[in-house]
């Protein structure tokens, strides 16, 4: 009791509340009930020290119960009452001075401390009258939808040259095939000359239309050149494609004072002045060179996907390398097409002048080299094909099963060929053999005259079928995976921006919702030929469903890293195509098995700790 006054007394609190009435739900309280007995403090806010009253002697005790002080203070009484030779005002001014100084600090901090509570204790405070309790759900944290690239998250990255096709003949990797015989799908064929050199272009354009440096080891002495050379790129697709000219006897040797050196059959060096190089990107899908023989002839080199080239060399060249890149396509490989061009001196002086202007351009200069880059790849002869094999990496099938099984849905964002996609998604068993799969893609729209009339045509098909199958009921949608038909969607490039960039009209309904209801009835979803903001648009179109799904994203490459921003939570693999997607990730992994066990255990987990949170927050 008597600990608890003078707690009060230190306190200065001047006034004591006696009772405290507490509404629960609003109820009137009755009159015998108005006053209960007093057990806990109030709810006014006092962070001061002092009062008006006890500011001089608290103060003055808090400051003496410092030793020095209170050293002094010892000789100043001594000083005083003993008759001494040194006056007492020479102990006695300091100490006053320092003890005066601090209590007007310390009573200026006090003062402020007590304005700043009454403006916390006087303000308005709103109570909610005739209200009920609501029950509300919380924020949902639980992934719903997936988005996997497929090259380096998928895949191994890791790229192995298979074949190749040269004229319609398909060349299976041996030395000899080069040297006047070629395998092709019927009997055995024997080239005459001018099918040598056409050999012989399409195997200098693999040597050099690329990005590919010469690892060098570091002596003591200097660099020395082991006899095994050791091949660097950003890509592994070119590395995997120099490689592949090497089985052929055509040696990429390196680049010696911006010329491109080749080793052909005959052991002989061949050098190229490298003039200038149009680099690869994700909008334009291939790349070229321009180069000046020994003889002084201008050649340009170009290589990419087949949408990207075949418009852009003569029609009738395409058909027979056609077929073998589809096939090829089908069987899961990784397919670019080679072509290539003569420039003549007065058109290079044209295009030399072209692409510097736009490399010293100020503004738009992106637009500028791609519009320059657009006029040189035109008018270009087809040589041949490649197929290059990117192996499934380890658990990738596992990990696609173990999602599905705890009902998240997984998409495969890829700018592949649909053909190579596909294959894929069947090995990782994104798509079963009894998975039905509907196609919305460039070669089923362009059946009719008018795309968007087909592709409406589609859209109302595919909605109407699902529909059918599945029945309104609100069942768990694993559920109806199991004793339904499962259906997969694949989508091109093309025709996605078809369905965001459509006129919409009376007779139309809107593209945008009929193919999101398709998409959300589907087991699983491949988008291929896909742009970097592509991706991000898919993931953002998600995003705004109705319920706002969680959104998740893993990619290893720069051109996941708008994927992956875009989504919720993004996640990227420390690949082989540098550290983009890992550094601009929130999450980063070093491969894509790891994700069965971040999402089913971590995530598991990190969920029942954050319930048990707050539950012991509410506890408390």
């Amino acid at each position: 009791m008597f600990r608890r006054s003078f707690n009060r007394f230190c306190a200065g609190e001047e006034k004591r509340v006696g009772t405290r009435t507490v509404f629960v739900g609003n109820h009137p309280v009755s009159e015998t009930e108005a006053y209960i007995a007093q057990r806990f403090c109030d709810n006014r806010i006092v962070s001061s020290k002092y009062t008006l009253w006890n500011f001089l002697p608290k103060n003055l005790f808090e400051q003496f119960r410092r030793i020095a002080n209170f050293y002094f203070l010892i000789i100043f009484l001594v000083q005083v009452t003993v008759d001494t030779p040194t006056s007492p005002v020479t102990s006695g001014l300091p100490l006053f001075f320092v003890i005066t100084v601090t209590a007007i600090k310390q009573g200026y901090e006090d003062w402020l401390r007590h304005r700043a509570d009454n403006e916390v204790n006087k303000s308005t405070v709103y109570i909610i009258e005739n209200g009920k309790r609501v029950r509300k759900e919380s924020e949902k944290i639980k992934v719903d939808y997936i988005f996997t690239d497929k090259t380096g998250t998928l895949t191994e990255n890791s790229m192995e040259f298979i074949e190749c096709c040269i004229d319609g003949h398909k060349y299976k990797g041996a030395a000899q095939e080069t040297d006047g015989l070629s395998q092709t799908d019927g009997p055995l064929t024997y080239f005459d000359k001018a099918d040598k050199n056409r050999e012989e272009l399409f195997l200098r354009a693999l040597c050099l239309c690329h990005t590919v440096e010469i690892k060098t080891n570091d002596a003591v002495d200097g660099p020395t050149e082991s006899a095994e050379l050791t091949y660097m790129s950003s890509s592994p697709d070119e590395i995997a494609l120099v490689k592949g000219a090497k089985k052929y006897g055509f040696t990429f040797v390196g680049i010696r004072n911006g010329h491109m050196r080749v080793e052909n059959q005959r052991k002989e060096i061949e050098e190229y002045e490298l003039l200038h190089t149009l680099n690869f990107d994700s909008v334009r899908r291939r790349m070229s060179v321009i180069v000046k023989t020994q003889a002084g002839d201008i050649l340009l080199f170009c290589k990419g996907a087949d949408s990207a080239v075949f418009p852009r060399v003569q029609n009738h060249e395409i058909e027979l390398t056609k077929a073998h890149v589809e096939r090829n396509a089908m069987d899961g490989y990784r397919t670019l097409c080679v072509a290539f061009k003569e420039i003549a001196p007065d058109d290079y002086e044209r295009i030399n002048r072209q692409l510097i202007e736009a490399k010293m351009a100020l503004q738009d200069r992106e637009e500028k080299m791609e519009k320059v880059f657009d006029d040189i790849e035109t008018n270009m002869n087809l040589i041949g094909a490649t197929a290059v094999e990117d192996k499934l990496q380890d658990q990738a099938a596992e990990t696609i099963e173990a999602l599905h099984a705890a009902g998240l849905k997984v998409w495969v964002l890829t700018g592949d060929k649909m053909e190579t996609a596909k294959s894929t998604c069947y090995a990782c068993r994104l798509f079963q053999t009894s998975t039905e799969l509907l196609e919305l893609t460039t070669k089923t729209i362009e059946e009719s005259e008018r795309k968007e009339d087909r592709l409406h045509e589609l859209l109302i098909e595919y909605r109407k079928k699902l529909l059918h199958d599945f029945p309104r009921s609100s069942r768990s949608l694993k559920k109806a995976w199991t004793e339904h038909q499962e259906y997969g969607l694949i989508i091109d490039g093309s025709t996605l921006s078809l369905i965001l960039n459509s006129s919409q009209d009376s007779s139309s309904n809107n593209y945008k919702s009929i193919f999101l209801q398709i998409c959300m009835k589907c087991t699983a979803v491949l988008c291929c030929r896909m742009a970097p903001l592509q991706k991000a648009q898919i993931v953002r179109m998600v995003k705004n469903l109705k319920g706002s799904p969680i959104t998740l994203s893993i990619g290893d490459g720069a051109n996941d890293v708008s994927m992956i921003l875009e989504s919720h939570v993004g996640i990227g693999i420390k690949g082989k195509e540098g550290r983009q997607a890992a550094r601009n990730s929130d999450y980063a992994v070093p491969k894509f098995k790891h994700l069965k066990k971040l999402l089913l255990a971590h995530g598991h987990l990190y969920y029942v700790r954050i319930a048990h949170l707050v539950q012991y927050f509410f506890y408390k």
